[in-house]
């Protein structure tokens, strides 16, 4: 039966005079994600975030704001459906909401249009595609008027598809081998930092989540035979940096094609990676104040 990589993706900042996020009982998130049609597995904290690793990809928790991903057929949008519900719209400083284009569309219960309905009814907002039709895309939609972020507030997204059948072998079965060794011979521990939190499903799959002060990294495996599909994501770093990482993850899994989706405070420079040739590159420098590039 085929899995779904590709993900749908919520960021939330809430107002600060809200209470921390981190102060509500673990059946919040719990309810959150089972909304979505997910589970939670397991959770890592420090002083700054809880970092949830989910059934269908994670969850990271702030005082004032949350990164939700999922992926597979889940329906991200119940989940923010139960987020306004339970903190108000008006708690809301800004909503950002992803879709990336799938594989086998017709297999999801909605696509991103049925979705942009159901979140009309709360977010008077705008939504945006980068890349054709009919070639890799990505939906964002965005309600943040009021919203400013900091400069340091950056993410990088790096979505591979076609991932190398040697480095997809790692990823399918039970791994009986110590964790941390088997990290090191995939190149995982290479491209992450931080406190780790890490599952294999059966018969395949992988996740992973690291946290380190406000930063956190993120790996989502979907190893199909056919369709197999790979996302990075991290917010720790710098423009100068987001290159130098981004060839680090591509030695490590090899994919085929990939795209990049940054957020950041100012255009980078078209990146070149040896082997690799770009199709397309699309910018666009959103009210919220991020300047977004997609490559593809």
């Amino acid at each position: 039966m085929f899995f779904e990589g590709s993900e749908k993706k919520i960021e939330v900042v809430f107002q600060d005079s809200l209470e921390s996020l981190r102060q509500q009982p673990t059946s919040t998130w719990e309810t959150l994600v089972e909304k979505s049609g997910a589970k939670i597995l397991s959770k890592i904290s420090n002083d700054k975030m809880d970092a949830y690793l989910l059934s269908e990809s994670s969850l990271f928790v702030y005082d004032h704001y949350l990164v939700m991903i999922t992926c597979g057929t889940t329906r991200l949008v119940h989940a923010v459906q139960y987020l306004v519900q339970t903190f108000s719209r008006e708690s809301i400083k800004a909503f950002f909401y992803e879709r990336k284009n799938e594989l086998l569309p017709r297999a999801q219960a909605t696509d991103f249009f049925s979705d942009l309905k159901i979140l009309k009814q709360w977010f008077d907002g705008q939504s945006l595609r980068y890349g054709l039709e009919d070639e890799h895309h990505l939906f964002l939609f965005y309600d943040a008027k009021n919203f400013v972020p900091e400069k340091t507030d950056r993410t990088m997204e790096i979505l591979m598809h076609g991932i190398d059948p040697d480095i997809i072998k790692w990823f399918s079965g039970n791994k009986t081998e110590d964790r941390e060794q088997w990290r090191n011979k995939t190149g995982v521990s290479d491209i992450v930092r931080g406190n780790i939190d890490d599952f294999i499903f059966e018969p395949m799959g992988y996740s992973l989540n690291s946290i380190e002060d406000s930063k956190y990294f993120t790996i989502h495996i979907t190893p199909e035979a056919e369709g197999s599909y790979t996302s990075f994501e991290t917010n720790a770093f710098d423009q100068a940096e987001q290159k130098q990482w981004a060839e680090k993850v591509l030695q490590v899994f090899k994919p085929r094609s990939f795209d990049i989706m940054l957020f950041n405070d100012d255009v980078m420079g078209t990146p070149q990676f040896d082997g690799y040739q770009l199709k397309r590159e699309f910018k666009d420098r959103i009210e919220a104040g991020y300047c977004t590039q997609y490559f593809t």
